[in-house]
This record gives structure tokens, sequence and C-alpha cells, in this order.
């Protein structure tokens, strides 16, 4: 008992220089169709808003990085402050390092102002960068 032997595949047809002569005009010219066709239908436009979106995302996510920093050192200085809060409250008046601490504490807490600052700062660009965002889209 036998297998039947596959059929062979047919033989490639002979190039055909010709017709690649008389395709390339026509692919050089669709080229230009397909910009016309593209201006046309809109898909310029489509595409300057794909990119439009794709910057203000960016834009947005490098905001919100900055926003976490200052998120952070804000989160550091009150972290410092509650420590010194502590020491102070464990130290009497008359101690002579009482000053001395005081005088962090009041650095601390002009550090905290500013790092609030700019927390806030942070925090009104993010929302902008958002807002463009959300207009680019629409």
């Amino acid at each position: 008992f036998a297998l039947p032997r596959p059929a062979q595949p047919s033989p490639r047809p002979p190039r055909r220089p010709m017709l690649r002569r008389i395709l390339r005009p026509l692919s050089l010219a669709g080229s230009h169709a397909q910009t016309a066709y593209e201006s046309a239908s809109g898909l310029v436009q489509v595409m300057d808003m794909h990119r439009e979106v794709g910057a203000a995302r960016q834009r947005l996510e490098a905001v919100r990085e900055r926003r976490r920093a200052a998120a952070e050192s804000v989160r550091e200085v009150r972290e410092e402050l509650d420590s010194l809060h502590v020491r102070l409250d464990g130290m009497q008046r008359s101690d002579p390092r009482f000053p001395g601490l005081v005088s962090e504490e009041h650095g601390a807490l002009r550090k905290l102002s500013e790092c609030e600052g700019a927390f806030q700062k942070m925090d009104r660009e993010e929302r902008e960068a958002f807002e463009r965002l959300s207009g680019a889209v629409n």
C-alpha cells in the first residue's frame, strides 16, 4: 500500500520587467494621491491631534513627577518638624539647648512654608496640564 504523492506546485511565472516600468510611476503618483487623500479625508488633522495629545500627556507626566517630588519634600520637612516637637516637649525651658531647638524649629517651619508653596504651585500646574490634555483629547 502506497500513499499518493502530493501535487507539485506550479512553477512561478517569469518576471515581467515591463510591468515594473509601468508600476513605478504609479507608485510615485500614489504618494501624491495618498497625501491628497489624507488631506481631504481629515487624516492629517487626526495625526496632528494625535501628536498634540502625546505631547500634552508627556507634559502632564513631567509635571506629575515634579509634584511628587514636592510632596516628598513636604513630607520630609514635616517629619523633621515632628521630631523637633517631640524633643522640645521633653525638654524644660530652662535647659541651655532649648533656644537652639527653638531656632531649629523656626528654620524647619520656614522650610515647610517654602515647600508647601512649591507643592501648591506644582499642584496648580498639574491641574492646568490635565486641562490642556483634556482639551487636546476633545
